[in-house]
């Protein structure tokens, strides 16, 4: 294998294709690296949540302009791998840039210290510029240390990822030269980002509200992380094969449960629904009740089918419906984020518009367990206290 099949075989991982609304830090991390070219070393974190596309924008950035140049590059996601294991894989990708009498590089002692200083000495020995990104690396802290402080002949880059949980011992943090930082996606990139999510990962076409609906129910719910869209489709998959006309098995229902299985809502979430449920008026516990039937099959429904479930529950009550308390139920009910408004999501960034023609042309998916909902409104109904 020659060393350049060997450079990109170590980069031709199964990343998506593109890496979709990065241009700002993808263009921050071309001015830190420019920034380091003169220097002896220099280390780089990202922060940022599992699924935000940190090791994409850095393993894309990385093939696209570092393998361009006269630079050695290692890579090694740890997430899963112990110290022993990831100086040994790096060793062995060592061995593809080594002189030949460097070939013979130890790769089975037990011993992390031993490991470490065979390594340390290999890398002293080679006369390229040398660039390492070790993603997922922030659990071993002792490995981390070394990387951060270690020092060659050569220029040398470090990059490295991790999450927002915990922190960074000050031994670390004093010797991070640069921080790159991942702007949130909004609604709109979110979306286009989990189109191209599943056409990347699946031979198979979607219906556009199902990717829809999945895209609204991740972004809500786990702050727009794109990783967190795929394994919801991931898990509906087998199903979407099946069901190539019209999706007949597909439902809101379906999706929530199978949202719930994998990521699960928020207990904010379900507790602001549970108080919301027990403080409404017997009128609006109805209503509820009648609405949720509603999304029993289709994805979405349309502001006319709420209107006439909130039209149908006034004659209920022998009352003639008004229009300012249907804008003001259907607001809290979007407010506490029971069902959801694809005109909101996809055009006003999610925001609530206090215009009730606004919705007029909307329509609307589910957001919480629809059983869940019904329990709370039965215990709520056959009990006094909260009638």
């Amino acid at each position: 294998m020659s060393e350049i099949d060997y450079r990109n075989n170590i980069l031709n991982k199964d990343y998506p294709p593109k890496v979709l609304y990065r241009e700002v830090e993808t263009s921050n991390l071309n001015e830190m690296i420019e920034k380091s070219i003169d220097l002896r070393k220099i280390n780089i974190i990202c922060k940022g949540d599992t699924g935000e596309g940190r090791k994409t924008l850095f393993a894309k950035y990385c093939k696209k302009h570092l393998l361009q140049s006269n630079r050695l590059f290692l890579f090694l996601d740890c997430k899963e791998s112990t110290f022993p294991e990831i100086i040994r894989s790096l060793s062995h990708q060592l061995k593809y840039h080594c002189p030949v009498s460097l070939k013979n590089l130890i790769v089975n002692l037990e011993n992390n210290d031993f490991l470490w200083m065979d390594f340390y000495k290999t890398l002293n020995k080679i006369n390229k510029p040398l660039t390492i990104f070790l993603p997922n690396i922030s659990n071993r802290q002792n490995l981390l240390t070394k990387f951060v402080n270690l020092k060659l002949r050569t220029n040398f880059l470090f990059l490295f990822s991790r999450s927002l949980s915990g922190k960074l011992p000050l031994e670390i943090q004093a010797n991070i030269d640069f921080k790159l930082k991942l702007h949130p996606f909004t609604e709109k990139e979110f979306l286009e980002i989990t189109k191209m999510l599943y056409e990347w990962k699946f031979n198979h076409e979607i219906d556009k509200d199902i990717i829809l609906n999945i895209a609204m129910l991740v972004y809500d719910e786990t702050k727009g992380l794109p990783g967190n869209s795929l394994k919801i489709i991931e898990k509906l998959y087998p199903i979407l094969k099946e069901n190539k006309s019209h999706y007949p098995n597909i439902t809101s229902s379906l999706l929530l449960n199978v949202f719930n299985d994998t990521l699960g809502p928020s207990d904010i979430k379900q507790e602001a629904v549970y108080n919301f449920i027990l403080n409404a008026s017997r009128f609006e516990k109805y209503f509820l009740g009648f609405l949720i039937d509603e999304f029993h099959k289709p994805i979405f429904i349309s502001y006319s089918v709420i209107k006439e479930t909130f039209d149908y529950t006034s004659d209920k009550f022998k009352r003639s419906p008004d229009s300012d308390h249907f804008f003001k139920i259907l607001k809290s009910i979007l407010g506490n984020y029971i069902i959801r408004s694809k005109k909101e999501w996809l055009f006003n960034n999610g925001n609530r518009v206090n215009d009730i023609k606004f919705y007029k042309n909307d329509e609307f998916c589910i957001m919480i367990d629809a059983e869940m909902v019904k329990q709370t409104l039965e215990y709520a109904l056959s009990n006094p206290d909260f009638n």
